[in-house]
This record gives C-alpha cells, structure tokens and sequence, in this order.
C-alpha cells in the first residue's frame, strides 16, 4: 500500500507531470486550498498556468480577483511581484515612481498586483526614501530634471541605502566629487577609496 505522497507522485509519473506540479495543482484544488473558485476554475480551463495561480494561491481573495481580471498575464504578474523580493520590488516601484511623477500605494497595489498591505509597506519605504513626498505623492525631484536624470537620482538613493553607516561620508564625497568636477582623476580616486574601505 503507498502513501498519499507516494500515490501522487506515481499519479504525476503516469500522466507526465512533475512532482513540483502535482504539489502545484494540490496547492490549487486541493480540500485545504485558499485558491478562490474562478483562480481554480481558471486552472482547470487552461487559462492560466498553473505554477503562476498556485504562487499567488494563498494571497487575499482580493489580490487573486485582480490578478484574474488581466487574465493570463495578470495572474503571472502577479506571481512574479509575489516571487520578488521586497528590494527587488522596491526598485521596481521606483523606476514607476519616477515614470509616473505621482504615486500612492494604491497605484502600486494594482500596477504590482500585490496586496494592500504589501503596497502600504512599499509607499512608506518610498517616502521613507525620499523618493516621494509624503503629502503631494509626487516624485521629489527639481522641475529642471529629466526622466533620466530623475532615474540616476533615484537609483543612487537607492544604492546608499544598502550602505553601511561608514561608508555613507566617502559615498558623500564621492558625489559631490561627481557633481563639482569633470575631472575624471578626482572621480576615480575617490572611488578607489570607497573600493578600498
């Protein structure tokens, strides 16, 4: 006599499917699942993949309702902001921040299909940031600077942020060097010493 497991993996054998989706279809049409009814019957018509409904399977009803309403692909992207990590999804929030000029994190739960707490904890991290002003919601940014200048901003904020403490001051240093000369000289010795420490 097998195991429940063990049936279910002589099961997916039979029919071609890999242990990873037989645990993908239970997570989805399983008795225990909390995959809403439309996400399972959307996998049973094919509509959309299986992997991707099974990711966001255990999110809010209301997260796996709008991931249907774009269809395929908005199940898939919102498996893919489930998969990404808050670093990765926090830069992706500033490139639209800064596409945008205005955001809230009601733009971001539905441009990332995430759930509103999520987006709530991506907004304060962007305010947080100084990337967005708190009252206006709008980007923080000159009105002289372009959408790449605004991008360079924003990506050089970021970086400072995953910075140790001591590195901040030559991190510091290092821009001002940038901004004040075009001298390429200048620019590499102080990033020698920022490479060196």
């Amino acid at each position: 006599m097998h195991t429940p497991g063990e049936s279910r993996e002589k099961a997916g054998r039979i029919m071609g499917v890999s242990p990873r989706g037989v645990t993908a279809a239970k997570r989805i049409l399983g008795d225990t699942s909390s995959a809403i009814p439309e996400l399972q019957q959307a996998v049973r018509n094919e509509e959309t993949s299986l992997s991707a409904a099974a990711t966001i399977s255990g999110e809010p009803d209301y997260v796996q309702e709008m991931a249907l309403a774009g269809g395929r692909k908005g199940v898939a992207k919102a498996a893919k902001s489930k998969r990404m990590s808050d670093d990765e999804l926090f830069e992706q929030a500033v490139e639209y921040a800064c596409e945008k000029g205005r955001v809230s994190s009601q733009n971001l739960q539905v441009k990332f299909i995430i759930s509103s707490d999520r987006a709530m904890l991506l907004y304060r991290r962007l305010v947080d940031s100084g990337v967005v002003d708190p009252v206006t919601r709008r980007v923080i940014k000159s009105e002289s600077m372009d959408a790449q200048t605004c991008d360079l901003e924003m990506m050089l904020l970021v970086f400072a942020e995953s910075l140790s403490d001591d590195l901040i001051p030559l991190y510091i240093d290092l821009l001002y060097t940038i901004a004040a000369t075009p001298n390429v000289e200048a620019i590499q010795r102080v990033a020698r010493r920022v490479s060196e420490d």
